[in-house]
């Protein structure tokens, strides 16, 4: 069996990200995420804990990440 490498869970976000929280999370909801941006990546990590750990995807995967959310429920995506 393959272990994961404990240091890409572990590393901090770069300096300087800009975060903003998700429009998901109004209402008094605390479970939500944030994101952050830079040329060629996205950042998600936990609002909760914004100094724990973060998930990081290349900007295209993110992108098409979103418009498949955005195409409508799951179960109705042709994928």
């Amino acid at each position: 069996m393959q272990q994961r490498k404990t240091s890409e869970f572990a590393e901090h976000a770069p300096q300087g990200l800009v975060w903003r929280k998700s429009s998901s999370s109004g209402g008094g909801n605390p479970d939500c995420i944030e994101l952050a941006r830079s040329t060629d990546l996205a950042f998600v990590r936990n609002s909760r804990n914004p100094a724990g750990a973060y998930l990081k995807f290349p900007i295209d995967h993110w992108q098409i990440f979103l418009s498949t959310v955005k195409s409508g429920p799951p179960g109705q995506h042709p994928c």
